[in-house]
């Protein structure tokens, strides 16, 4: 049967329409497939075998960064392992959390259990995940791990302004990594239910965590760009102190190269036996009252996570007070220590003062710097700053009459009121004096004699930094923090200025520097200089004294440089 052109010309035009149909659909196919290829990026690694990661496009849309969210480097610590040593995630399918290519795509929040945690907010035990950052997976670039703070109580690595993104990691050029780890006493529990002679454990989990995330990246970073040979590690606040606790642990020895600890707490008086004294009261408080260690144990085991934070463990819990504040102010023991981190058989052998005595030694010399500014407890909430909230003194007959009563607890010298207002901080305001005194007492002059006492070690190469930078357009003295704000790009309520610019530039700089086994020219070995980044037209500033040095040598002769913040 033959076909009108009037048909034949239907079918024709028809088909054409199928035929657009299916080209659209196709090129849509294609497109979002070349999308979604251009945004991820898929590798292999020895842990976990293949993991899908995004691409992450900068300022410069010709430069792009590698993003690879929340990898376990540690099998999840629930259950009967909610108080054991953490175990390395290699090549075990447990911590693929599925089958298939793993996903590390996905940029969300994980937090492990917060000491301040309320119900309904996301935290999780099963928390043991770091994130990584690289421009290049094949090349070889040094790495920098950030340890958060948080008094070691809480926070987590990925929070917006306070840890590595894309931006400061592509100035730094180098491999990022942020990391989590078990926090307060799900982390940091000393109480005897949760020893266990066989693996070492009594305390110091959560710095063990930190042990097992570098040895992960020992063996994992080649395959996302970095030089396992060439890792730094920093830390702010809590995480600083953790920073220390590495430097002095044996199961870190060699899994890192360079340090910075950012505002740490510098000192560790006492041994876990001590410390179970401190947290005995928690397995009271929390209902686990049975006969037997074993049975507390068990106890503790089956509670719901949510009841080892604060809002279950107010009676008899000093942890976390005086941190930033005069010392003694609670009572002869609540302000010398947080009750969180001690020396132990397995984890941290000796304190801080005594690393020149480890019998543990790194293969190669370590390069440490130690900073603080000059007034940590400066930064006030109500200011819309992040940090902690001083005690306001508008009035120096307030602060006079404070001052007289706290300085009873410590010392029997008649004239150091006087002294304070007259020799140590003249010409200040009440507020500034105050903030300045406990930062010297509490962080400045104990990171001194610290970083001087770490200084004798051979293996060990150690600088100090001072920092009295201010924001330009607020009236905020040099608060506990700011330093971090700069480097991490200024994600406060605040626009920076020129000068405050000029601190970010000087504060990345050294950290890249550092990264790359450098020191700058002239930043002599402490004790001998310091570098100060200030507020002047010379930043950085090199001076052949110690911060504070007068002032620190004052309290030396009374005998109250020994009361620095423990965590």
């Amino acid at each position: 049967m033959m076909l009108s052109e009037k048909y034949k010309t239907r079918i024709c035009l028809g088909s054409l329409a199928v035929c657009a149909v299916v080209v659209i659909v196709v090129l849509v196919i294609h497109i979002n497939y070349a999308f979604a290829r251009r945004k991820t990026i898929t590798v292999n690694i020895p842990a976990l075998g293949k993991i899908k990661g995004k691409r992450v496009e900068l300022l410069d849309p010709k430069r792009e960064i590698y993003e690879f969210h929340n990898i376990p480097y540690a099998l999840p610590p629930i259950g009967n392992k909610r108080f054991s040593a953490a175990e390395i995630c290699s090549k075990n399918e447990n911590c693929r959390e599925g089958p298939g290519i793993f996903d590390a795509s996905k940029d969300v929040e994980i937090k492990c259990i917060q000491y301040r945690a309320y119900p309904g907010e996301n935290h999780t035990e099963n928390c043991l995940k770091l994130t990584i950052r690289s421009d290049n997976l094949s090349a070889s670039k040094p790495v920098i791990v950030w340890i958060h703070g948080g008094g070691l109580l809480d926070g987590h690595g990925n929070k917006d302004g306070y840890g590595f993104d894309a931006q400061v990691t592509d100035v730094l050029d180098a491999v990022t990594v942020n990391l989590n780890y078990r926090l307060g006493l799900l982390g940091f529990n000393v109480f005897e239910e949760t020893w266990n002679d066989t693996s070492g454990v009594y305390a110091n989990n959560g710095i063990r965590d930190q042990t097992v995330a570098l040895q992960w990246i020992q063996e994992n970073i080649a395959s996302f760009g970095g030089d396992p040979q060439r890792v730094t590690i920093i830390g702010h606040s809590g995480g600083a102190t953790a920073v220390l606790c590495l430097l002095s642990s044996p199961l870190a020895n060699n899994l890192f190269h360079n340090a910075w600890s950012i505002s740490p707490a510098p000192e560790i008086r006492y041994g876990y036996k001590t410390g179970k004294g401190f947290q005995e009261f928690v397995p009271r408080v929390l209902g686990c009252t049975q006969g037997t260690l074993v049975e507390r144990r068990q106890c503790l085991l089956d509670l719901d996570p949510m009841k080892f934070t604060a809002m279950y463990l107010s009676e008899g819990n000093s942890m976390g007070l005086g941190y930033f504040d005069f010392p003694k102010r609670y009572s002869d023991l609540a302000t010398e220590y947080v009750g969180l981190v001690y020396t132990d058989p397995t984890v941290i052998t000796q304190s801080f003062r005594e690393l020149k005595d480890a019998p543990f030694r790194p293969s190669s010399k370590l390069k440490v710097i130690f900073s603080n500014t000059a007034q940590e407890p400066a930064g006030r909430t109500d200011a819309g700053v992040p940090g902690v909230k001083t005690r306001v003194f508008p009035k120096e007959a307030l602060l006079r009459e404070t001052l007289t009563k706290l300085f009873k607890n410590i010392t029997n010298a008649k004239d150091i009121v006087d002294k304070t207002f007259d020799t140590l901080y003249p010409n200040k305001i009440p507020q500034l004096v105050w903030d300045t005194l406990v930062s010297d007492l509490r962080q400045t002059c104990p990171n001194n004699d610290v970083a001087e006492a770490m200084s004798q070690s051979p293996n060990h190469e150690v600088y100090r930094l001072y920092v009295s930078n201010t924001m330009e357009l607020l009236p905020i003295s040099s608060f506990h923090g700011w330093d971090t704000s700069a480097l991490f790009g200024f994600k406060l309520n605040y626009v920076p200025g020129e000068r405050d610019i000029k601190f970010q530039k000087e504060l990345r700089r050294i950290l890249k520097n550092l990264a790359y086994g450098k020191i700058e020219n002239g930043w002599g070995k402490f004790p001998s200089k310091t570098m100060e980044l200030g507020n002047g037209a010379d930043i950085p500033e090199i001076k052949i004294k110690k911060p504070q040095e007068e002032i620190c040598n004052y309290f030396t002769a009374l005998d109250i440089n020994k009361y620095g913040a423990q965590n």
